[in-house]
């Protein structure tokens, strides 16, 4: 619901915490207290940010709607209605809250009526489910008579009743039957009981991802924190949903996956394990081992076996000796062996891969594990050649998929727009409008070309960096768009509907290339839908160690392969020396760093200002002020169009060509 994301956007968790009496102590950039959830006598056990708040003690956290729930006891809509009035948001005319909230009682009244009717099933889910009393009532197990089915209720994150599943008994009808996706459901991104596991994962230090209702219910029943993707796969959104409710007070958290014990399931392994590594590669996963004649978490509990002491192994070895398993021969284990050991990113793992295959083999551990730990083999180096036809399937897909605009359409059509892994660099003198540039170059990939950008602003506040965004993206003045907000409009949130979580900013100082990869790695994990495409860098000497040649040199070169690695463009906005003229067109040796960003950047867009030369006369100058000189001073491909002149009208905060 958007009433959700508008009180977390407006949410200031110290401030709120403050005002309900509770006593904080700033520690860096957290807020430490005792634990209001639990409450706890520890000063330092419960730590909160404007917006996200952890206990260590009770392992509790999320958003200030989950802080007023745990604290208050309230109900998910409960706290919405509080925090509303807390805000000074009104809820009576808000159609889209009063539209779920109607959406939410009538599937509460509704699994209310099945759930009367639940004698009728009872007997299938104590004694052929060996189901305990507290678990049926806790899951809300309902019995259709229409139907002749057990009623299952399936709720969100938040807890709240969003659809059902029907466990079918009668001939010629699927077992299962799932309701059709809708405004507030969609089985792909929903985890089965995700709602009750999240409250005592933690503790747990574990969740258990399985396939099956009744799998996730015996689990359950055993006091597990499980969880159920229900389908034939674990989805991206699945796995989103776990890196976002993860953090890193969570770096000892295990995901326990616990596919069916049979030819279908096991046959997965190795797809979802590539998804893990996409979207969640700073999950700890491990794959739970079922015994040869049970199937499922529900066999075993019906056998009366304990699921926590199944064993379990990392999902790389797992798949590791899965795949050689399947080698016909010797030699294609090696050659399946090395390619493989490349894709394993913890060396720890590889050596417990390398101590498996040595066993298999009969090899020397210590050879084994060299050769998994260290450099490229010359097996392995033989991947890296690329035929002229794989070469130019490669080419096709950049051409097609991979270019990115940069907003001024002159420039675009000069330079046939910017390509994945090039470098481009926005060059100019101090004030001349390097920001609004990479605003304008931002703006116009994230919400026309819906590629995911990452702003990096470590020269001023993402408030301040904001507000001229919002400026320019709805073409007003910035003193406006800062009316507007102290106001209370909703503007922020028409930008962020409008743009769809595509622009992320980061205003942290002083960050390296490692910080910013960092940075994308997390956002790839847990933000974006999909990959990043785009950082801007404004701008390039606040960056740590650019102040000496050697430092300037060796940040300029690790852009290259960070472009490349990771398949973005880097925008990275740079300084001119202050000798040069600010009216005349710059050279690219007028660059600090400059001959390592010539060397590095694909293409170098120079900016200037011919206005503010000062053999013009006064009227001149004025007529001249707001014209902004753009100049591509190298292309690493062939550019028609060099020079071009743009206004910037300060009225509309936005561009325009002469």
């Amino acid at each position: 619901m958007r009433i959700r994301d508008n009180i977390i956007l407006r949410s200031d968790i110290p401030e709120y915490l403050t005002q309900q009496g509770v006593v904080l102590k700033k520690s860096g950039k957290e807020y430490r207290c005792a634990c209001p959830v639990h409450g706890g006598t520890r000063d330092d056990s419960f730590c909160c940010t404007a917006k996200k708040w952890y206990c260590f003690g009770c392992c509790q956290g999320g958003s200030i709607i989950e802080l007023v729930m745990a604290i208050e006891g309230k109900s998910f809509i409960e706290a919405i209605y509080s925090l509303a009035q807390y805000y000074d948001i009104d809820l009576d005319d808000n159609e889209e809250f009063k539209r779920a909230k109607d959406y939410f009682e009538q599937e509460d009244d509704l699994i209310s009526h099945y759930e009367k009717s639940l004698d009728k099933g009872i007997d299938y889910l104590k004694n052929k489910r060996k189901l305990s009393d507290d678990t049926i009532k806790a899951l809300r197990y309902g019995f259709n008579e229409e139907h002749g089915s057990i009623v299952i209720p399936i709720r969100n994150s938040d807890g709240m009743l969003v659809a059902m599943a029907e466990r079918n008994f009668r001939d010629g009808v699927a077992k299962y039957i799932n309701d059709k996706n809708n405004e507030y459901y969609a089985k792909g991104e929903t985890l089965y009981n995700f709602d009750r596991a999240r409250k005592i994962m933690r503790k747990q230090g574990r969740i258990y991802l399985c396939e099956g209702y009744f799998d996730v219910a015996s689990a359950d029943d055993q006091g597990l924190a499980c969880a159920g993707y229900t389908g034939a796969n674990i989805t991206q959104a699945h796995i989103r949903l776990l890196t976002k409710e993860l953090s890193e007070f969570d770096s000892k958290f295990t995901v326990m996956f616990a596919p069916d014990n049979d030819e279908e399931g096991q046959k997965r392994i190795e797809q979802i394990r590539d998804k893990f590594k996409e979207y969640g590669p700073n999950l700890n996963v491990r794959v739970v081992k079922i015994p040869d004649g049970y199937k499922d978490f529900s066999d075993l509990h019906q056998a009366g076996l304990s699921i926590a002491d199944l064993e379990s192994e990392h999902i790389d070895v797992f798949c590791a000796l899965r795949g050689v398993a399947r080698c016909p021969d010797r030699e294609t284990e090696y050659q399946y062996a090395l390619a493989y050991l490349s894709t394993v990113k913890n060396p720890l793992i590889r050596t417990e891969i390398a101590e498996k295959l040595a066993a298999r083999w009969g090899k020397n551990l210590n050879d084994i594990i060299s050769i998994a730990n260290g450099t490229k083999t010359e097996t392995s180096l033989v991947q890296d050649f690329k035929e002229p036809l794989q070469a130019v399937q490669e080419y096709r897909e950049l051409v097609t998929n991979g270019t990115i605009g940069t907003g001024f359409a002159e420039i675009d059509t000069s330079i046939d727009k910017i390509r994945k892994s090039e470098v481009f660099v926005i060059a100019g003198y101090s004030s001349v409008g390097k920001t609004f540039v990479g605003i304008n170059v931002a703006l116009n990939a994230a919400f026309r070309e819906k590629k995911n950008v990452i702003f990096f602003s470590m020269e001023m506040s993402a408030a301040t960096l904001t507000c001229r965004l919002i400026a320019m993206f709805m073409k007003k003045t910035e003193k406006e768009v800062s009316q507007l907000l102290l106001e209370g409009d909703d503007l922020a949130l028409k930008v962020q509907k409008a743009l769809g979580k595509k622009l992320l900013i980061i205003d942290q100082n002083n960050l390296s290339v490692d910080d910013i990869r960092k940075y994308i790695n997390v956002a790839n994990t847990m933000v974006f839908e999909g990959q990043t495409d785009m950082i801007v860098v404004d701008y390039l000497q606040y960056m740590p160690n650019t102040n000496t040649y050697e430092g300037m040199s060796e940040t300029v070169r690790s852009f290259k392969p960070l472009a490349k690695e990771l398949n973005i463009v880097p925008v990275i906005l740079s300084q001119l020396n202050r000798e040069g003229k600010t009216w005349e067109k710059p050279l690219m040796t007028q660059m600090k760093g400059g001959g390592d960003i010539e060397a590095t950047a694909d293409w170098i867009l120079g900016l200037w200002r011919d206005g503010e030369n000062p053999i013009l006369s006064l009227q001149e100058q004025q007529s001249c002020q707001d014209k902004i000189n753009m100049s591509i001073l190298k292309g690493r491909r062939k550019c028609g169009q060099r020079d071009f002149e743009y206004i910037f009208k300060p009225e509309e905060t936005y561009f325009y060509a002469c």
